[in-house]
């Protein structure tokens, strides 16, 4: 029966093996490899006619700290990641509210609200170049219809194209964290605010004592996930505004594309994204450090 039954799971164990091994050569081929292949190409010097790859050491990480270009594309990522972090928040606590209260339609109106992360990067960047031209948008067009500008305005410009990009970044994204955020408020017992009422604390008073404490960790979660996307995105960049006028809105992300494709230099590229990569994963380290401790202090 011992052995019938060691045959039996041996049998179910190869079956599992068998059906898992296609899922793990798939994952080992466009993720694991690819970022090995990556991370040892940040160690080397890599030419590409004829194809020839140089263990270098630390050389390339070395050379980014004499890269004024990388400087001042990382004070452009914090300056951008920084207004699509708050845009995103504020925006995203609010549709949350509104979505949590009894609407007619309410479902349509979810539906509605959640298109424009349905769209992907791509259309997003395309839509608000579209509607930000200086030569045929349509804000230009509904402000001069309705004679508040005498001229089409060039609103992407030196100083405003990092504030335009968050702007159009955290439309796309807002949708999801919204969501996120109206699953913590709907887990709120209504009996709270009862007791809140009778007790006479006003509406800011119970969204300080009662709201805020049950959609901390939503909030927190919309804080990593905006931190992640903004950060690593790069279609926004490259499509909305092309890194400029100039280098005014180039990121890092931006600033690998063209280190990579354009200059072509591969090791170098791999040094800055696995930087990049560790700049984000020390964001993230932090928040959920944060998320822990406020968890305790409860």
């Amino acid at each position: 029966m011992a052995k019938l039954k060691q045959r039996q799971e041996f049998s179910d164990t190869t079956i599992a093996m068998f059906f898992l091994a296609p899922l793990i050569i798939f994952l080992f081929g466009i993720i694991i490899y690819p970022m090995a292949s990556s991370l040892y190409s940040s160690f080397s010097v890599v030419r590409l006619s004829p194809y020839q790859i140089n263990f270098a050491g630390l050389q390339n990480y070395i050379n980014i700290f004499s890269d004024q270009y990388f400087f001042h594309s990382l004070s452009v990522t914090a300056r951008f990641v920084g207004e699509v972090v708050v845009i995103t928040i504020g925006l995203s606590l609010g549709i949350a509210l509104f979505l949590n209260e009894v609407l007619p339609f309410r479902g349509i109106i979810r539906a509605i609200i959640l298109l424009p992360y349905a769209l992907s990067e791509f259309t997003t960047a395309y839509t608000w170049r579209w509607f930000l031209s200086s030569d045929w948008g349509l804000l230009n067009g509904i402000l001069y219809r309705l004679g508040l500008i005498k001229d089409y305005i060039w609103f992407v410009n030196y100083e405003r194209s990092v504030e335009w990009m968050a702007v159009a970044y955290s439309w796309h994204i807002v949708p999801l964290c919204a969501f996120f955020m109206l699953a913590g408020l709907q887990t709120i017992p209504e009996t709270l605010y009862m007791q809140a009422k009778i007790d006479g604390i006003g509406p800011i008073g119970r969204f300080f004592k009662i709201t805020l404490p049950f959609i901390k960790y939503a909030i927190l979660i919309t804080l990593v996930l905006s931190t992640f996307f903004a950060a690593t995105t790069t279609d926004i960049v490259i499509l909305m505004t092309g890194g400029g006028p100039g280098i005014s809105s180039t990121t890092l992300t931006y600033y690998i594309y063209t280190v990579v494709f354009k200059s072509f230099n591969l090791g170098y590229g791999a040094a800055i994204s696995w930087f990049l990569i560790a700049i984000v994963l020390v964001l993230a380290t932090l928040y959920f450090t944060f998320l822990t401790r406020i968890g305790k202090a409860r």
